[in-house]
């Protein structure tokens, strides 16, 4: 017992340290993130989800945040194509965090193609102190599985296990959702609505769908995504044609 609560002072400690030296170099690292996300060709477009990208990643560098970060959509507002995939996708970039899709996980948990845990953990103990954190992509886009003649909602299962890496261990869960707070609840429960609060910072986002009002500010950043995965560039559209993000899971660092 006193060895947990030993282990518990010495978390606190670090993270008091990690948010000191945020806290010196807070600006600094703001400017550096915003020069990060405009070489990654992600625009300031949508001001609103820029700065809370830009801000969020400052920290989140430093883990200075003990929680994640979670896009989703406003009461009663579309909020697609504002951008959310294609920011997590440049964190994911920048910090090595592996990035997954509901619904590239729901398929691979419906033909057992992989290891469930094995596609929202990583064990490895080296590199980017991010590096064991994980993106879920499009929380709602997910069809119910049915697996074993056993219906069940996978998202549930996967705030189930990564609420426990993140209690156990620190590890940090990213989320992004077309659906609001109402929508969620409706969907996966109070109690799944109730962790999600404690594991990440939920900001409800809106704007308009860059797909289709400005098309060049997406391109040049698919583009570049599909030269890094082999992908033809011809088949990647402002459509975000799923090829590419389930091509850019495949063959990230952290596979």
């Amino acid at each position: 017992m006193d060895f947990y609560f030993k282990e518990i002072r010495e978390r606190e400690e670090k993270h008091q340290q990690r948010l000191k030296d945020f806290n010196n170099n807070k600006q600094k690292e703001e400017r550096s993130l915003t020069h990060q996300f405009f070489k990654h060709n992600y625009n300031d477009k949508n001001k609103e989800l820029f700065n809370i990208l830009v801000r969020f990643s400052a920290a989140y560098k430093y883990r200075a945040n003990k929680r994640g970060l979670f896009l989703c959509a406003k009461k009663n507002d579309l909020n697609t194509g504002v951008g959310k995939t294609l920011g997590m996708m440049v964190m994911s970039s920048i910090f090595e965090v592996k990035l997954r899709s509901m619904m590239k996980l729901t398929d691979r948990y419906e033909n057992e193609s992989a290891s469930f845990l094995d596609q929202i953990n990583n064990y490895t103990t080296y590199g980017s102190p991010h590096r064991r954190d994980l993106i879920v992509d499009d929380v709602g886009a997910e069809t119910i599985t049915n697996r074993y003649a056993k219906k069940e909602e996978l998202f549930i299962k996967v705030v189930e296990e990564r609420y426990n890496k993140y209690i156990q261990q620190n590890e940090i869960t990213h989320f992004t959702s077309n659906l609001g707070k109402d929508e969620l609840i409706n969907r996966y429960g109070e109690r799944v609505w109730s962790r999600l609060n404690q594991m990440c910072n939920i900001h409800e986002v809106s704007g308009f769908d860059q797909r289709f009002i400005n098309p060049p500010c997406v391109i040049p950043t698919i583009n570049k995504i599909a030269n890094q995965t082999n992908v033809n560039p011809q088949i990647a559209h402002i459509t975000m044609d799923s090829t590419i993000l389930d091509s850019y899971e495949n063959q990230q660092v952290i596979s």
